[in-house]
C-alpha cells in the first residue's frame, strides 16, 4: 500500500466545508472509491492551536493512483477546482509506501 499525504491549511471561515470535502465520504473519497485499487481517505485534524490538516490517501499501488488520475483527469480537475476556494494553502507532502 502507498500513502499519499497532502498538508492543508483551511480558509478560517471554510474549516467545515473543507473537513466536509476532505474526509472519508467527502467528495474527494466518493470520487476515488470509483477504483477498486482506493482504499481509504484520512483526514488529521491539527491538535492544539495549529491551523494545518493532514490528509492521506491510502491506494494499493502508485501506478493504480496515477491510472486513476489519468482516467479520471476531467473528473479530478472539477473536484480540485470546486475546493480551491476552501484553503490558503495545498502542499503535497509525499508519497510512502508501507511495504518498505
Amino acid at each position: 500500500m502507498i500513502h499519499i499525504a497532502w498538508r492543508f491549511r483551511p480558509k478560517i471561515d471554510k474549516a467545515a466545508e473543507f473537513e466536509s470535502a476532505y474526509s472519508t465520504g467527502g467528495i474527494w473519497s466518493e470520487l476515488f472509491s470509483l477504483s477498486p485499487d482506493y482504499r481509504e481517505t484520512r483526514l488529521l485534524r491539527p491538535a492544539g492551536s495549529g491551523d494545518a490538516y493532514l490528509v492521506i490517501d491510502i491506494w494499493q499501488s502508485l501506478a493504480a493512483y496515477i491510472r486513476f488520475k489519468t482516467e479520471f483527469a476531467r473528473e479530478y480537475e472539477r473536484i480540485d477546482r470546486a475546493c480551491e476556494d476552501l484553503t490558503d494553502e495545498e502542499t503535497m507532502v509525499g508519497v510512502f509506501d508501507d511495504n518498505a
